[in-house]
C-alpha cells in the first residue's frame, strides 16, 4: 500500500515521448523560418535635385525652365543643365548627340 503511493508521486517519466518530439520538430521549423520573419526595410532613394544647378530646394527640380540659378558646370544662366540620361557627364558633353 505504501509502495503504490510513492510510485504515483514520481510524476511523468523523463524519457522523451511523442509530445516532446513534436515540440522539437515545431521548434526546428520556427528556427528555420527566423530569417523570413524580419520586417521589410523600405529602400531609401536619393532626393530629386535640379539638373542645372544641383540644388534640392530649387524650383528647377521639376522643370529646368523654372531654375533661376547658374549652371553647376558651365556657369551660364541660359544653359539647359545636365542630361538626365547621363548625369555623370557635364552639360556641354551630355547634350552633344
Amino acid at each position: 500500500m505504501f509502495a503504490g503511493t510513492v510510485q504515483q508521486m514520481r510524476g511523468p517519466s523523463a524519457e522523451p515521448g511523442p509530445s516532446s518530439q513534436s515540440n522539437l520538430v515545431a521548434i526546428a521549423k520556427v528556427a528555420a523560418l527566423q530569417p523570413f520573419n524580419r520586417p521589410v526595410t523600405k529602400a531609401t532613394h536619393k532626393s530629386c535635385t535640379c539638373r542645372k544647378c544641383g540644388v534640392g530646394s530649387c524650383q528647377g527640380k521639376k522643370e529646368v525652365k523654372y531654375c533661376l540659378n547658374m549652371c553647376q558646370d558651365c556657369g551660364l544662366k541660359n544653359c539647359k543643365g545636365r542630361n538626365s540620361k547621363k548625369p555623370q557627364i557635364p552639360c556641354r558633353e551630355g547634350w552633344s548627340d
